[in-house]
């Protein structure tokens, strides 16, 4: 009997501490798929800082050729039937183009957002390339009508997600003493979670356990100096932060017009007890006061981490529901990405289903 095809993945993306591209990989790998990786942020971050933000801005130079050249060196070698792009802001139209005459089916994942109101100078590259590929994989509803209007030629929503790997209840064992931190955020200072974070201690007297990068960078960096613990957090730290904490803050990213964030998935998949910016995506995803809890402004926030943090069997009960919602509902990167895979097999007779995606 013949053996089944293997899907033959160039997977193109910046691999960050404590980012998804990893985890990304090895999913598509554990589904039988061949992966060959090509790491690009070593292209953009070569010669330190000021070199990298200048790249960024103009995105020309020696190391944008070489990295655009290493794609197609790539796949010339490694004869993918799919490349897989990650925010890939640093490569050339004309190289997705030179991909696509090879008879190669193009897909990007974008997390963050070039409609949004980020200010981010890095994606005039991306958006002329963006009518060329096959697939753009998008995670706000609103991005679906965004990136049509800009040219694309098919768009798939699917959810943020949680890694199965990373992302699991404490032990059994695990208990309220187990718990050090009353309110928790984990994550950066987009927006205007500075000042909300100041209004909730100078105000109601709540001081919230911040970890992230770039909280020294920003205006009010002395004032946040006492609630910042430290640096951002990654693998094991970051899963124990919500262990840890009797509460998990998660903020919406409002400048990139986003619905939810990782954290919502992470913190719940986790066994944490999320309190959340309140979303009607939310609102679908996790009900409310059973598998979440959320807010709309300072004083229900205020209101509810002073209704939960003293009611442990409250706050055990709804961090037990949201676990179990995650789950039953296929918010798993799995689940994801099984939908990906199984629209560009759909679409594209080169594109093989592999064997081991989930039902």
């Amino acid at each position: 009997m013949p053996e089944t095809p293997r899907l033959r993945i160039l997977f193109v993306a910046a691999f960050s501490p404590g980012g998804n591209s990893e985890a990304h990989a090895r999913v598509l790998e554990e589904f039988g798929c061949d992966v060959e990786v090509l790491n690009f942020k070593p292209y953009i971050m070569r010669g330190g800082r000021i070199a990298t933000w200048i790249r960024l801005r103009t995105l020309a130079g020696i190391s944008i050729h070489s990295l655009n050249k290493a794609i197609l060196e790539a796949a010339d070698r490694f004869k993918p039937d799919l490349v897989w792009a990650e925010k890939p802001v640093a490569v050339r139209p004309e190289t997705f183009q030179k991909l696509r005459d090879r008879g190669v089916v193009l897909s990007c994942l974008t997390y963050d957002n070039p409609f949004g109101d980020m200010g981010e100078p890095h994606w005039r590259l991306f958006l002329e390339s963006l009518p060329l590929f096959d697939l753009h994989v998008l995670t706000r509803r609103k991005s679906l009508q965004d990136f049509t209007d800009a040219g694309a030629r098919n768009v798939l929503k699917i959810s943020l997600s949680y890694d199965p790997a990373r992302h699991f209840p404490p032990p059994t064992t695990w208990t309220e003493a187990d718990r050090s931190i009353d309110v928790s955020f984990t994550g950066a200072p987009w927006d205007d979670r500075a000042e909300r974070l100041l209004a909730l201690w100078h105000r109601q007297g709540i001081a919230v356990d911040v970890r992230g990068n770039r909280w020294d960078k920003i205006p009010e960096a002395k004032d946040m100096a006492p609630l910042v613990k430290g640096s951002g957090v990654y693998g094991e730290a970051y899963r124990r932060r919500f262990w840890e904490s009797r509460i998990c803050l998660s903020f919406n990213t409002i400048a990139n017009h986003d619905e939810m964030a990782h954290r919502s998935f992470e913190i719940t998949a986790s066994q944490g007890f999320m309190l959340s910016d309140r979303t009607d995506a939310l609102l679908e995803l996790f009900t409310e006061n059973e598998e979440a809890v959320y807010f709309s402004d300072l004083d229900e926030c205020t209101e509810k981490i002073r209704r939960y943090l003293p009611d442990v069997a409250e706050r055990e009960r709804i961090s037990r529901n949201a676990r179990k919602r995650a789950v039953a509902s296929g918010y798993s990167l799995p689940d994801q990405f099984a939908r990906v895979l199984r629209a560009l097999a759909r679409g594209h007779e080169s594109i093989c289903e592999p064997e081991n995606l989930p039902p």
